[in-house]
């Protein structure tokens, strides 16, 4: 009972916490109207903006989708919207699949979508699939159209959605919203959501205004007001006049002429422009965004290995990249702080710093220069349809490299707009106006798609991009997360000394794929790491600390350990209506021999989120070791009605068989892993020991060498090889995987 009330008390302590600095946080937000007296230019800037209008009460004069009684079908569901007084409705299916009619409270968005929003009973809002082409009809537009497009999502899909991924109180709301506060009760699991205003409004870039508008009391009043630095704000956006561009004539191009002193510009609208997961509810105007928010590096899934956009990444990762962001440009540079809207058409912008003569001209394009190919963002800026319909620009302002697609498959900007040619046509032409200038340079991307995959020879070439300091920030970083790739202690040790790197985000990057590898061996770094000024770096190295071996983290004194264990609570606990941090947590208590802490949690997270397969199967394993092992096969099968589509379910399943002594029913789920998941080699690796018992040897070194090309770095396939090769008297092939085996422990 002792060990139930200490994690009880944690989260507790933990959400009082969290609730007392909410508190403390809601004061001082004003709300837009008391800003028109002094800065009505501004106000008439800002109104009918994308962030004016991030989300509206729905009204005839917000909503801009057809109520009319329309209907639109989709899979089984044939959804009708229709209107009764000043009431907008939608007749859906619901979290069962039934038929239910639905008022909308808010719109999101404007153009060129528009999406809605549901209330549900606890607080909780709900972003409705079906969505409003805003554009106009001959581009396409004036039309109903599902989110997802064709593929239909079941009920019980996290995507639904009434599921997780659509829930406005933590995915969306931070950025729609002004001093949003989520106020989650995991107990009640409600939502007590408060906002100062319901848009993006001024106090959600600039900060808090009310000591603003006490400096300029006193200020109008001629008293002195030093009580109130920086105007009453806690920092201030640096003047961009005071920094002097300068053209070089040679290249053509502005330069700052004067050292550009910060970015906190772009550190504010990184907090909504970015790929990122909150860590840390109380967010302070001015500091970097490392110490609220993770924000992503060139994840494979979302980038491509170039660094071009995949998934929706938004701005900020793009922007890291560019040229432009290494020489002191900033968002309004380009962009008017308060309409939003690009500060001049087309290729004029671009002409603010590079010479207008010069780059809009054929000698730069090769094309006419009033064409779509002689405008400067569709070649370095292309775009990448989102939601549907959403065009973005790629942010990273590159220059089209057709033959970086012929050598690693990304896209080019070239046959995205000239559709009906190939790469080789393209790559062809580009080598005939430019030369060899950039094919002679070996571009980070080519090394990330070598490290993808597992090419040894881009081992040396990752270490060189982080270590080079003339590279951009996320490029460092990035090419740390692409050492993942190679699980052996040379990398482990190489990675070392970038826990000392200057650059947060590296520093960050090297932590995590320290711990992910093997954070025994990098304890120290680790330990280390958790004294570390950003709070992003410290999470990272709480997630690695939590799973040292108990003795490992036993070196640290117990005073210190509190004080990291309580900051990493409420790190975790500023999420605590996700799954997540409650898996997070009971891992913690697992790792430090507290079981019953740890499976409540797991419960609690289920409670959270049903179709939280971590949880699942953490509390299945837990039942496992506790000799419940049937209560643990009763909660996968439900996992597996929930999450049938993930390669873990049938994993677990077949462990569950295999200690039941079904090995038939095991080996079906571990074939099933495999098929779910082919680019895992651990599945084929537990495949093919389950393949081996059942003396299955040859079907077995089949899948084993099928992982092998994956990923030559597997230690449990190197070393399954090795003993199956020993075990069938095959002398060579011994010797290649044993010495392959020896080399992974000494790299």
């Amino acid at each position: 009972m002792k060990k139930r009330i200490m994690v009880l008390v944690a989260l507790a302590l933990a959400g009082s916490a969290c609730h007392r600095e909410q508190h403390r946080l809601n004061r001082g937000y004003v709300p837009r109207d008391r800003c028109v007296s002094c800065h009505e230019e501004e106000c008439n800037e800002y109104r009918g903006s994308h962030h004016d209008r991030a989300m509206e009460e729905a009204t005839k004069e917000s909503v801009l989708g057809d109520f009319g009684g329309v209907e639109f079908v989709y899979g089984s569901d044939t959804a009708r919207f229709f209107r009764e007084g000043n009431t907008y409705y939608v007749r859906t299916q619901n979290e069962r699949g039934i038929p239910q009619v639905f008022p909308v409270r808010y719109t999101f968005g404007f153009t060129p979508l528009q999406q809605y929003l549901i209330e549900f009973p606890g607080g909780k809002f709900q972003v409705l699939p079906y969505c409003w082409d805003s554009r106009k009809k001959e581009e396409g537009g004036q039309r109903w159209f599902h989110i997802y497009g064709s593929e239909v999502i079941a009920p019980t899909d996290p995507l639904y959605w009434t599921g997780k991924y659509q829930n406005w109180n933590h995915a969306c709301a931070e950025c729609h919203s002004t001093n949003f506060r989520k106020n989650f009760d995991a107990t009640k699991r409600r939502y007590q959501s408060s906002w100062s205003e319901i848009d993006v409004s001024c106090d959600a870039c600039h900060g808090p205004s009310e000591n603003h508008l006490k400096w300029a009391d006193l200020d109008a009043e001629g008293k002195p007001a030093t009580m109130y630095p920086n105007r009453g704000y806690a920092f201030h956006f640096q003047s961009r006049d005071s920094i002097p561009w300068v053209f070089n004539l040679d290249t053509g191009i502005a330069y700052p002429g004067g050292k550009v002193k910060g970015l906190s510009e772009i550190e504010v609208c990184a907090r909504c422009h970015s790929r990122r997961q909150q860590i840390w509810d109380n967010y302070q105007y001015g500091q970097a965004i490392d110490q609220t928010h993770l924000t992503e590096v060139l994840e494979p899934e979302l980038y491509y290995p170039d660094g071009q956009i995949k998934d929706e990444v938004y701005v900020y990762g793009s922007f890291l990249q560019s040229k432009m962001y290494r020489k002191g440009v900033s968002c309004t540079d380009c962009h008017d702080p308060h309409s939003m809207k690009v500060e001049a058409p087309d290729n004029v912008l671009c002409a603010k710093c590079h010479v207008f003569t010069k780059y809009n001209s054929r000698e730069h394009h090769f094309h006419n220069p009033d064409s779509t190919g002689g405008n400067c963002r569709e070649c370095h800026m292309p775009r990448t349809t989102y939601m549907g319909v959403d065009r973005r620009l790629d942010h990273s302002i590159r220059i089209p490299r057709p033959d970086l697609s012929l050598k690693i498959g990304t896209p080019n900007a070239c046959t995205r707009c000239h559709t009906e040619e190939t790469d080789p046509w393209a790559a062809q032409w580009f080598k005939k106006w430019y030369g060899q200038k950039y094919e002679s340079q070996t571009h980070y991307g080519e090394v990330f798609n070598a490290a993808m995959n597992h090419k040894s020879e881009a081992f040396e070439d990752l270490l060189a991009i982080a270590s080079d300091t003339a590279q951009n920030d996320i490029v460092r970083a990035s090419a740390l997360r692409y050492l993942e790739y190679y699980p052996t202690v040379r990398t482990l040790d190489a990675l070392a000394p970038f826990r000392h790197d200057p650059l947060p985000m590296v520093r960050r990057i090297a932590v995590r794929t320290l711990a992910r590898i093997n954070g025994e061996y990098g304890a120290q770094t680790i330990l280390q790491a958790m004294n570390d000024p950003q709070r992003a770096v410290r999470y990272e190295a709480y997630q690695g600390f939590v799973n040292l071996p108990l003795a490992t983290q036993q070196q640290v004194p117990t005073a210190q350990q509190k004080k990291h264990i309580r900051e990493y609570l409420n790190m975790l606990m500023s999420n605590p209506d996700q799954a997540a941090s409650y898996i997070n947590l009971g891992i913690m208590y697992m790792n430090r021999n507290n079981p019953d802490s740890a499976q409540i949690l797991y419960k609690k997270a289920l409670q959270i989120d049903s179709s939280s397969l971590e949880a699942g199967i953490n509390l299945a394993d837990l039942y496992r070791a506790s000799n419940q092992d049937e209560q643990g096969y009763q909660v996968l099968r439900e996992q597996l009605l929930r999450n049938p589509h993930r390669a873990e379910i049938y994993h677990a399943l077949g462990m569950w068989y295999t200690r039941q002594k079904q090995p038939g029913k095991a080996l079906e789920m571990f074939a099933t892993a495999v098929d779910k998941a082919p680019s895992a080699t651990y599945y084929q690796y537990v495949y093919a020991v389950a393949l081996h018992s059942m003396n299955r040897k040859q079907q077995a070194e089949q899948v084993l060498l099928k992982a092998y090309a994956l990923n030559p770095y597997d230690y449990n396939v190197l070393y399954m090889l090795t003993a199956l090769y020993k075990e069938l008297g095959n002398q060579g092939q011994y010797q290649r995987y044993y010495n392959e085996l020896q080399e992974l422990g000494r790299k």
